[in-house]
């Protein structure tokens, strides 16, 4: 219940320049947005502002 909750949005922000290939991260579930899930960032694609995100807990990308 605790890591689920979000105190202050802005703490989560992180600007374009500091995403990085293996970056700890936190990634807002798809379909629960209010469940977060540990993170790899694996790629960032700045043409689409994307990532690619290995999903740590699920094991999945």
């Amino acid at each position: 219940e605790f890591y689920n909750r979000c105190f202050d949005a802005q703490r989560l922000v992180i600007s374009k320049a500091a995403l990085r290939a293996n970056l700890c991260c936190v990634a807002r579930d798809e379909i629960e947005s209010d469940v977060w899930n540990r993170a790899q960032l694996l790629e960032y694609y700045p043409e689409s502002d994307q990532c690619s995100l290995l999903l740590v807990d699920i094991g999945t990308w």
